[in-house]
């Protein structure tokens, strides 16, 4: 219903990753709206007996708790996507939303008739927003057992496709194995259905870290959100794909866009935080980004890797070695942190621990993939111009993912007066 609802101009909803942070708790409502920053908030609860539902909503004001309207249905498992559209017929005649052109269609569009399969999707995009190796893999399982179940539902596919790309992002699988998987998944997703904004969105994200292919990526961003702009992660990831080109200004716009669609998404304020890091470099506002995210969940190694990098510009390099064990520790198979490490061991003088980093990551190469750009970084620490090249040379060869942050990251910067930084730039269309 969330995502129907997102396809209404004049409606500006929550994101369910947000909206079901309230879940199960005694929240007051006014609360709720200051936290989500919305002036209406549907409210309900489903209980479910055999094959009997009963579904009770809402829609109630923030200001003064006034129920707006509210409802009651008992009915069949089958019918559960009748309900939700009816609710959502309710809500639009209560605020007095005009459904303009073919946004009704939208709102009763269908990706699935199956209500288990769309449960299954469901914990599948649970399981991604955690974003960890096990819990991705268990969306993907989660995203394949969807598909078993009705193999043209789009979602799904753009769900696997988003959890391949992601697998490869955090140094789990070799691009190129992820990538094939995440194209197929994606052109089937856009096959079954083109106008879907989430696979687009997919798309835009392999055309960014895969094919380098920049004027394409933000074609697909754009029409990604032309199809649906309450997509938070649309937002969010067209930010980072302007981010890693110097377009900071947009990036921002874009950032901000996600986090009021989004509030309480811990990715979304990973992505803020990154985008502040490279685009303004003022660094007690990333600080405050991430503690935000922090305050959530302690442990979220988004948000302890973006204030490890802080420390390490700020030359705290004690702090930033205490950050990045910390961020290993809650996500192990993440080697660009190992990476991080390295760096930060070089930078404080700790060189043989450094050393030992990169016997380890040269070691762990050998069993499973490890991203040749998160040995660079620690080459690059060392102040080993010459070996940290040659291993951003691999990376451009495995067309590894990281390798999209070269003209963002300050990291870089004491390569930038370097010919074959400039060389390796033009190599990945981001010289200009």
């Amino acid at each position: 219903m969330i995502n129907s609802l997102t396809h209404l101009e004049s409606l500006r909803v929550v994101a369910r990753t947000s909206t079901f942070s309230f879940k199960g708790k005694e929240t007051d409502i006014r609360e709720i709206g200051r936290k989500l920053n919305v002036e209406k908030v549907l409210e309900g609860s489903v209980r479910k007996a055999g094959n009997r539902l009963r579904i009770t909503a809402q829609l109630v004001n923030v200001a003064d708790g006034y129920h707006l309207w509210s409802g009651k249905y008992d009915r069949n498992m089958e019918d559960v996507f009748a309900i939700q559209d009816e609710i959502s017929l309710n809500i639009v005649d209560n605020l007095k939303v005009k459904l303009l052109g073919e946004e009704k269609a939208k709102l009763m569009k269908r990706h699935t008739e199956d209500p288990d399969a769309y449960s299954l999707y469901l914990r599948g995009r649970y399981f991604w927003n955690k974003r960890t190796e096990e819990s991705l893999r268990k969306a993907i399982q989660y995203f394949e057992q969807a598909i078993e179940r009705d193999s043209g539902y789009a979602l799904a596919y753009a769900g696997l496709a988003d959890s391949y790309i992601l697998l490869s992002e955090y140094s789990i699988l070799p691009p190129r194995d992820a990538f094939l998987k995440a194209k197929a998944a994606v052109m089937r997703a856009l096959q079954i259905e083109e106008t879907l904004a989430e696979a687009h969105t997919s798309l835009a994200l392999i055309k960014t870290y895969n094919d380098w292919d920049w004027v394409g990526a933000e074609k697909e961003f754009k029409q990604a959100i032309e199809f649906n702009p309450g997509y938070a992660t649309a937002h969010q990831w067209f930010a980072e794909n302007l981010t890693m080109r110097g377009k900071y200004e947009q990036a921002v716009s874009e950032s901000k866009q996600a986090k009021e669609l989004d509030p309480l998404s811990l990715v979304i304020g990973v992505t803020s935080a990154i985008t502040l890091f490279c685009g303004t470099r003022q660094y007690d506002g990333v600080i405050e980004e991430c503690q935000e995210v922090l305050e959530m969940d302690p442990n979220f190694g988004g948000a302890l890797n973006i204030l490890g990098m802080v420390y390490r510009e700020r030359a705290m390099y004690q702090e930033a070695i205490e950050t990045f064990q910390k961020a290993r520790t809650f996500d192990e198979g993440n080697t660009w942190v190992t990476g991080e490490l390295g760096h930060v061991y070089a930078l404080s003088g700790k060189r043989s621990a450094a050393q030992k980093v990169l016997e380890e990551l040269e070691q762990l190469s050998k069993r499973r993939y490890v991203p040749p750009d998160n040995i660079a970084l620690v080459y690059l620490g060392l102040g080993k111009k010459k070996r940290a090249f040659e291993y951003l040379e691999k990376a451009y060869q495995d067309r590894s993912v990281g390798l999209c942050w070269l003209k963002a990251d300050p990291i870089f910067d004491s390569l930038r007066s370097d010919s074959r930084y400039t060389a390796l730039l033009k190599k990945i269309r981001l010289e200009k």
